[in-house]
């Protein structure tokens, strides 16, 4: 989790107090162990009056209900209760430094001072994010859920606009996020801070030449589409490539029925409520990331280049340095092309592991990316 990394490099020179809202829903891992000078507050999130109307009207109505409401749908669901907990943490403490994990908490800093310096970790261009998946929903006759998506994406771009004067720093997870938001807000230069994982020292593989493996969280909707277009619209024409045989295991905690009912499929093997990722790489031929939209620097490509093993992923998905380091699909056929080269080519596989590997090393070592975010938070203390 991305808030892992920031919670860790806060700790390593600070006391702190975490304020969890789960707006987005319950989170699908736990919460990273935290040191005994840090204070956990949780508040609940449900949606408010002006959302709980706006979801009572005709559905080609919302998006223009959403736009005259101005505000991030997701900043809907920030309760009274929260508000309250913010304020009364910043009434009774001196806080050095505020750290807001995504946008649409932004409502929940206005009871800060201005007086206490504020940043912003955005991790993606959530304006970008929301074109790619509308583009989607269009390609499928979905023209209410594009016009919800696009009055959303605007919404948070706004509320980026209207603190962005406000905020001491910001980040996000990957260069191309960071020059798209320049471009439209001159004001801000956000801070790489990569996503990053834990080095495996020696990798162990023991697969059979013809596993595919899929890990996500599925709290996270471009992940439950991702893995249902793979499964509907990749695999049968892999299955027409590769006859003899191939096998997918999609992993992840929690998943929804729409993932769990692919386990009714020959080819495809749900697994859930792991405790480590690492035997299922060892397992896995090639990883697969068939994400559609979104933005950032996706982990789950990072994961699978730390375990030495090669990636056939969405171009949608392919950001930052990785970009390489594997194979990149648009469509379903050449994606299915791409996978079943995988597949059939060791050599290019063995290639493109040493590579992901290496760069996973140099650039998404966890204990380094938290070394440095935590000299670049410290620093913004006395800036302010």
């Amino acid at each position: 989790m991305r808030v892992a990394l920031f919670v860790e490099a806060a700790e390593n020179f600070a006391e702190l107090d975490v304020v969890v809202v789960p707006v987005a829903g319950a989170t699908s891992a736990p919460l990273p162990p935290f040191r005994e000078t840090t204070r956990l507050h949780e508040a609940p999130a449900s949606p408010n009056r002006t959302l709980s109307l706006i979801g009572r009207i005709p559905v080609e109505a919302r998006a223009d209900a959403l736009r005259a409401y101005g505000r991030p749908s997701l900043s809907g669901l920030l309760t009274a209760e929260a508000h309250h907990l913010v304020a009364r943490l910043a009434s009774t403490r001196s806080f050095d430094l505020v750290v807001v994990l995504r946008t649409y908490m932004l409502p929940l800093a206005e009871a800060v001072a201005d007086t206490t310096a504020l940043a912003l970790d955005l991790d993606e261009d959530d304006l970008n994010s929301a074109l790619s998946q509308s583009r989607i929903a269009l390609a499928h006759g979905r023209s209410t859920r594009a016009a919800w998506l696009m009055a959303d994406a605007t919404a948070i771009d706004r509320m980026i606009a209207l603190h962005e004067g406000r905020l001491a720093a910001s980040f996000t997870s990957c260069e191309g996020d960071g020059t798209t938001l320049r471009r439209r807000h001159p004001g801000l230069r956000p801070i790489i801070v990569n996503n990053a994982v834990a080095i495996p020292r020696v990798p162990t593989r023991r697969h059979d030449g013809q596993t595919l493996l899929f890990v996500g969280a599925f709290g996270h909707l471009a992940n439950v589409d991702g893995i249902a277009w793979f499964a509907e619209s990749v695999v049968p024409r892999l299955h027409r490539r590769l006859p003899w045989g191939f096998r997918v295991i999609v992993a992840g905690n929690g998943p929804p029925p729409r993932v769990l009912q692919l386990n009714r499929h020959p080819r495809i093997e749900i697994v859930s409520n792991f405790e480590s990722a690492a035997p299922l790489y060892a397992r896995a031929t090639i990883a697969i990331a068939p994400l559609r939209f979104g933005g950032g620097a996706r982990t789950k490509i990072i994961e699978a280049a730390a375990h030495g093993v090669a990636c056939v992923a969405h171009r949608a998905s392919v950001n930052g340095k990785l970009a390489d380091a594997g194979w990149a699909a648009g469509s379903a056929p050449d994606f299915a092309t791409a996978c079943a080269e995988a597949l059939q080519d060791p050599e290019g596989r063995r290639a493109r592991e040493a590579s992901g590997r290496a760069i996973a090393r140099t650039v998404y070592d966890r204990n380094a990316v938290i070394a440095r975010l935590t000299r670049q938070l410290a620093h913004l203390v006395p800036l302010w």
